[in-house]
């Protein structure tokens, strides 16, 4: 499914294509239905139209948008959307940093930035047999919450919880089933970045939770750290930092 946050065209600063992680659904994050504003509708009142899909391989159901190559699938519908609604820049979160420097290679986008590009986080969530979903209990979503020391409203928490699903439990895809594990390899990759920043600009922001990796690459300017956040910044009050950091970018 696809959202669009509109904006007023005569005030619109640039619309951005939002690419959601492997986990968590565009409504339970990114757009977020609380008494507190989303990042999506902070990103609305600072004139930047959003776009954004729940991914191929994720839903909310163990049969939801499930095809057989999903990342793919979830490059080539980013490519369609650009085209169609003429895009400017990309907004990707986790593992929508790789479908973001897949597309970044075959449009003319502006630019790309990479929240947290596949951020270390471990969770204890179940699986399906055959080890193609995971089985995502709410009640392990908020022991995470704590473990990893967010800094949430306890309403944010408790509409971040009600969201991931209509059932008992989200069921979302993993990593492996979504793309090789050869690409995750290559996606920290020197020599790749460089070429994708011959093609547009980037910008990678990195909270605590994330390892070092992108330093390593030594490319300047590349990186920029909110220390102060966890891997649910957008959740948390840092959204309005996040909010300003992509309004700047853009």
């Amino acid at each position: 499914m696809m959202f669009i946050k509109p904006v007023d065209p005569i005030k619109r600063k640039a619309k951005v294509l939002y690419l959601m992680g492997a986990t968590w659904h565009n409504k339970s994050m990114f757009d977020l239905d609380s008494e507190q504003p989303s990042l999506a509708s902070i990103l609305q009142a600072n004139n930047i139209e959003t776009y954004t899909f729940d991914i191929f391989g994720s839903g909310p159901g163990p049969k939801d948008y499930y095809i057989g190559d999903q990342h793919q699938a979830n490059v080539d519908y980013s490519i369609e959307l650009i085209e169609q609604y003429n895009i400017d820049y990309i907004f990707a979160y986790s593992y929508g940093g790789i479908i973001a420097t897949d597309v970044a290679l075959r449009t003319n986008i502006k630019g790309i930035i990479m929240l947290d590009p596949f951020a270390n986080i471990n969770i204890p969530f179940g699986e399906t047999p055959d080890g193609d979903k995971y089985i995502v209990e709410p009640s392990v979503v908020a022991q995470a919450l704590v473990d990893f020391n967010t800094k949430i409203d306890s309403n944010i928490v408790q509409s971040h919880l009600n969201s991931l699903s209509n059932t008992d439990t989200l069921i979302t895809a993993t990593y492996p089933k979504i793309v090789s594990r050869q690409r995750f390899k290559t996606f920290f990759n020197r020599d790749n970045f460089l070429g994708i920043l011959d093609k547009c600009r980037v910008q990678v922001i990195l909270t605590k939770d994330r390892p070092v990796r992108f330093e390593q690459l030594s490319i300047p300017n590349l990186v920029i750290r909110n220390n102060n956040a966890s891997h649910w910044i957008m959740l948390e009050d840092g959204r309005f930092w996040l909010a300003e950091t992509i309004s700047h970018f853009v």
